[in-house]
């Protein structure tokens, strides 16, 4: 065979005779580390979380922390946090064996411990440990013969809480922020020992209340026990009531209010003298017999003519005691079944514009006649206007 020959057949991949010749391939094939790549995505993750995202979560819980105990009055404190671990290292002037060492330390961890962050699910709370190191400094000595006392620290003031009770005859309304659930059921099982409708809005604060806000409180159940209306509040530090009463019950109100013994601070104290059953009576029969209260024809729709006249009845009921009977009567004009229920009607309607006016309901009672009691002849115009008419008095007391 000749060279020629040869070069063509391995070029070619061909057998020729007994001898098969292959073209030999010298390159060398790329390799890339594919398997890797995880790997390398995780150490990133790894990294970012330990350089970037984890410090971030550090200073926020320790500033968090740090300003959470400032504002509860623990200025000398020192804050570290490793990821969601707190340290907390507090300076204490005293006997590490007192109880105000005790009292003061254990306050500290309390406010610590609850301290809430900003988070994208909103707030929760930072610290998922906290250990606290309180250290004891000696007390500060001057030059003089005698040591000067250690400075006291003092455990972080209590604050108020607001408290306002409304009563309306049989109803009481509350509402207050209390310091515990405890003091909240206290409050509400009080109330409802007095009155038979009683409405609350409480608040449980996280935060201590004062040591005047129970007497407060007692003192309000107190003094509005004697009051037809009114309202007793504890706000500012300070206690104050207005209220109506019966001229028999003012002395007693004046001297429960002032009492020394378990005093609030005390403020001001206003009170109503409330008309007599008597006078109020005279007064509603003058008003309604003076004025008439008007209705469009054949129906209970007060007419706007008598807005005036709803208001000023509205204005004595507010001074006088006990449920107001509000009766309709109408003349004898028509089918006696009609007249009972037009009757009753206007009553109803007579009773729902003194409630829009702030006359509690429980006071209000309508009822209609229809056209059984007469003051006046019906077969006359005058008489049977007479006998179309709205009669308003205190309920007798059974």
């Amino acid at each position: 065979m000749s060279e020629s020959s040869s070069t063509s057949a391995e070029q070619e991949g061909v057998v020729s005779g007994r001898w098969r010749y292959w073209r030999r391939h010298n390159e060398r094939i790329a390799w890339w580390p594919w398997g890797l790549l995880p790997l390398i995505g995780l150490g990133l993750l790894w990294l970012w979380g330990l350089f970037i995202t984890n410090p971030g979560i550090e200073d926020q819980v320790q500033e968090e922390v740090t300003e959470n105990l400032q504002r509860h009055g623990f200025a000398d404190v020192g804050v570290e946090a490793t990821g969601r671990s707190v340290d907390v290292d507090l300076a204490f002037a005293g006997d590490p064996s007192s109880a105000a060492y005790t009292t003061t330390t254990g306050r500290a961890l309390e406010v610590a411990e609850a301290t809430r962050c900003s988070t994208w699910y909103g707030l929760m709370n930072c610290p998922t440990d906290v250990d606290l190191n309180a250290r004891t400094i000696a007390a500060e000595v001057v030059p003089e013969p005698a040591p000067a006392p250690a400075p006291a620290i003092v455990a972080p003031a209590d604050r108020p809480h607001d408290f306002v009770m409304t009563v309306d005859g049989a109803r009481a309304r509350i509402v207050a922020e209390v310091d515990s659930e405890a003091a909240k059921a206290t409050l509400i099982s009080e109330a409802n020992a007095r009155y038979a409708n009683v409405e609350t809005d409480i608040t449980v604060s996280s935060d201590t209340a004062t040591n005047q806000w129970p007497l407060a409180v007692e003192r309000a159940m107190a003094v509005t026990s004697n009051f037809e209306r009114g309202s007793a509040t504890w706000q500012g530090a300070s206690f104050s009531a207005r209220g109506l009463v019966q001229a028999e019950q003012e002395a007693p109100t004046r001297a429960l209010f002032n009492a020394a013994t378990g005093a609030p601070n005390l403020g001001d104290l206003t009170l109503e003298i409330a008309k007599s059953v008597q006078n109020c009576n005279e007064i509603f029969a003058a008003a309604l017999s003076e004025n008439t209260i008007n209705f469009e024809t054949a129906s209970a729709v007060i007419d706007s003519s008598s807005q005036s006249l709803i208001e000023g009845l509205a204005q004595t009921a507010r001074e006088c005691p006990g449920i107001l009977l509000i009766e309709g009567h109408t003349d004898s004009q028509g089918a006696e079944e009609y007249n009972l229920n037009l009757s009753q009607d206007r009553a109803s309607a007579v009773q729902a514009a003194l409630s829009e006016l702030g006359i509690a309901g429980d006071r209000l009672n309508a009822i209609g006649y229809g056209e059984s009691q007469p003051i006046a002849d019906n077969e006359s115009a005058e008489g049977r206007a007479q006998n179309r008419r709205i009669v308003i008095q205190i309920a007798a007391q059974n």
